[in-house]
């Protein structure tokens, strides 16, 4: 392969600093490849940044007691400063601007003047005691009531979370017969079944 190449890593929600997650996943793995890309001669363009438009931003932001903008400024400084203390040279460091959201509504416009979009009423689990529907991305905190759009089927049809299901089962692979001598193969799990 000739050419530039550009490395993406994935942009971690700007609701606190990097966790050693980040860093021995994405940002080392990204940070490897271009440093080797470059050292065979590559022409190589690194990018990441933050995303802020998850819930996790508002909640976090909440549980702190500061407003989110404030949670984002800080949690982008921090980033900045943790990859550079790691050496991980970034070319590119973006987070939502008025280009970016810009660009997400003109897209989601032309699906909607397409009818490609339509509303629809989605139920919520729904926490009485804290007056707040929990959020769908996760089980932990609720979201705080007017963060989200959300329609109950009806009024006073709200009922209490029910326990978390456990999830899947894990099993080792099948046996097979072979180089290992019909013992599966180290580290191998299999989640179906």
């Amino acid at each position: 392969m000739t050419g530039p190449v550009v490395v993406i890593s994935p942009a971690p929600n700007a609701n606190g600093d990097l966790h050693l997650g980040h860093l021995a996943g994405p940002f080392l793995a990204a940070d490897v490849f271009t440093r080797y890309a470059r050292a065979t001669g590559r022409e190589v363009l690194f990018g990441t940044g933050v995303q802020d438009t998850q819930s996790y931003v508002v909640t976090t932001a909440r549980r702190l007691g500061v407003p989110p903008a404030a949670l984002v400024t800080r949690s982008t400084q921090e980033i900045e400063a943790t990859l550079a203390g790691m050496g991980i040279a970034v070319d590119g460091f973006t987070g939502v601007e008025e280009r970016f959201t810009k660009a997400v509504l003109e897209f989601l416009e032309r699906l909607h003047a397409a009818g490609r979009l339509r509303v629809r009423t989605v139920r919520f689990p729904y926490r009485p005691g804290s007056g707040a529907h929990q959020d769908p991305a996760r089980r932990g905190p609720a979201r705080p009531r007017g963060t989200a759009r959300v329609q109950p089927a009806r009024p006073g049809s709200h009922r209490p979370l029910p326990p978390p299901r456990p999830g899947p089962r894990l099993r080792a692979p099948p046996r097979h017969r072979g180089a290992s001598g019909g013992r599966p193969a180290p580290g191998r799990v299999s989640a179906f079944g």
